[in-house]
């Protein structure tokens, strides 16, 4: 019997979940720290760009077809270029896996595992990531179809029992200094953002296409996911305490209550977190895997389970927080915007020089001799 392949749905869900989690928490500090006040400005300017990524990730998507994104652009850019692009590309996901990692267990061991050693929450979520990742594309977008639903309304929830809270008058005056910190903020804003080319390495994977309005779609959703949490710290905290926080999403979890006699639901955060760190974590793992063509059940088993083993070994290097959100706002966040832009535009090329080269053989096809 022929096995069911995903939707676009279940696409979807996998990249909320996935990208969700860094544009949805772990953007916002850096966010806040750039723009304060008017980072909410900056995330809306941002959906003019975005929406133009996503334009090119349809225009390419037509090409592409079933086919795997390094086979499409190694038979056409030729096989050493296609092997420097895997590297780059692996080395990519293999941050992706790293910083998801590290925020995750740093978040865990300060908020609710304080006597835990972090060794061990690495190993039980590796474990629970690699086994995901070998099981593969099928299994990833139906666990997310299982876990987003819940996601969502808990963020309804979280959004809704804070009301009393919220004060929009501390989303005003706008612009006080400038635009200056409003582009700024914008470029963390699309390093979140453009983590949508996810979409490349899960389209071979679907029963269709990826079509322009879904691409288009999924980008507003972004948008959206970027705009509420950020615009509820600034209104619950003020947008000057709230850059002073390393998890604002999470703080706005803190003071939500239920009824008279629940005071802390801040557990039902840990189930949003970890659904999007164990999804994000998983699906860049299945990406590595599937850039170097490994088919064989019992290769992909030793790739997962050595992708695993490395990464809990990394988190045995010690490593303040303060460092490690320095490095991700100076380095990895910017580096995160200008990689995946330059992949996109290039990748784009080659689907437009290959779009020219079809007409042309279709036009000499037509012309009489």
């Amino acid at each position: 019997m022929k096995r069911t392949q995903p939707s676009f749905l279940q696409a979807m869900m996998l990249i909320m979940l996935s990208v969700g989690l860094i544009s949805h928490v772990l953007i916002i500090p850096a966010l806040l720290s750039a723009a304060k006040r008017d980072s909410w400005i900056s995330v809306l300017l941002s959906t003019g760009p975005l929406l133009l990524f996503a334009c090119m990730l349809a225009f390419v998507s037509r090409f592409l077809q079933h086919q795997t994104l390094h086979d499409w652009l190694s038979s056409h850019l030729g096989k050493p270029v296609g092997f420097l692009l895997r590297v780059g590309n692996s080395l990519f996901f293999l941050c992706v896996i790293y910083f998801t990692l590290r925020d995750t267990t740093t978040w865990a061991k300060t908020n609710y595992l304080t006597e835990t050693p972090v060794i061990a929450t690495t190993i039980a979520l590796m474990a629970l990531c690699g086994y995901a990742a070998y099981k593969g594309m099928r299994a990833l977008a139906f666990t997310a179809g299982l876990i987003l639903p819940l996601v969502v309304l808990l963020g309804f929830y979280v959004a809704i029992v804070n009301s009393q809270y919220k004060d929009y008058s501390r989303l005003l005056p706008v612009l006080e200094h400038g635009w200056s910190p409003v582009f700024h903020g914008m470029m963390y804003s699309l390093a979140g953002m453009f983590e949508l080319l996810f979409l490349w390495y899960i389209q071979p994977h679907l029963t269709k296409r990826i079509k322009l309005w879904q691409y288009l779609m999924l980008a507003l959703i972004m948008v959206g996911l970027t705009t509420g949490p950020l615009i509820g710290a600034i209104v619950e905290f003020d947008p000057y305490e709230a850059a002073k926080m390393r998890y604002p999403a999470f703080e706005e979890w803190r003071i939500a209550s239920l009824g008279k006699y629940i005071a802390q639901t801040d557990f039902f955060s840990i189930y949003q977190w970890l659904a999007g760190s164990f999804t994000r974590i998983s699906l860049a793992m299945y990406i590595v895997v599937e850039i170097w063509n490994i088919k064989s059940t019992s290769r992909r088993m030793i790739a997962c389970a050595s992708l695993a083993v490395f990464f809990i070994l990394s988190m045995l290097y010690p490593l303040d927080d303060i460092t490690f959100a320095k490095i991700l706002v100076d380095y990895i966040f910017p580096y995160n915007l200008v990689y995946l832009s330059g992949f996109a535009v290039l990748a784009t090329i080659v689907a437009f020089i290959h779009s020219r080269q079809q007409r042309r053989k279709q036009h000499h096809g037509e012309t009489p001799d």
